[in-house]
């Protein structure tokens, strides 16, 4: 995504000075104050980049609402690929506190319909609510459970993918 490229180079950019300086006082081999000074940039640059709420959520709360908006509509829709859900199982992105804690606030764009509204593909919505459960997470993990949430998926397009796109009152069989 162009866009988050760019906020995260003019995000980088505004570090940079700060790192520029701690490099040139490395340099200085034979001065106290100089690493004295580097080690409290380093400290501030950790304060700014890693508040308590974790580095995303810092990211999140630093955009506009607008793009901030746009960036959970793009993770909530990337939910509607059954073998990136799975992966992200089986990496374990969920099981900390953090990771839930998100989880349960995305819940919103299944419950209000003015986000709903905006979801291109129902699915995701599904495996939202469905990643909140630990055991959800647990069988995904196993590679023949993906396997067979991935082909569901795919006849649940099938069948139901051009009745969407053609306004069809009829089920395929």
């Amino acid at each position: 995504m162009p866009g988050r490229k760019r906020k995260l180079a003019a995000k980088t950019a505004e570090l940079a000075p700060e790192a520029g300086e701690g490099s040139e006082s490395t340099s200085l081999v034979g001065s106290a104050d100089a690493s004295a000074s580097t080690a409290a940039g380093v400290a501030h640059t950790e304060q700014q980049e890693m508040p308590s709420g974790g580095l995303h959520e810092s990211f999140l709360e630093s955009i506009p609402p607008a793009a901030s908006f746009l960036e959970e509509l793009a993770w909530v829709e990337s939910l509607a690929s059954p073998s990136y859900v799975a992966y992200l199982c089986q990496m374990r992105r969920f099981d900390d506190v953090v990771a839930q804690r998100r989880l349960t606030t995305l819940q919103r764009w299944r419950q209000d319909p003015a986000y709903r509204q905006h979801v291109s593909q129902p699915i995701a919505l599904f495996f939202l609510e469905q990643l909140c459960s630990a055991e959800f997470r647990e069988a995904l993990r196993h590679p023949a459970v993906a396997a067979l949430y991935e082909r569901q998926v795919d006849l649940y397009r099938r069948c139901y993918g051009n009745l969407l796109n053609t306004g069809e009152s009829r089920v395929l069989r």
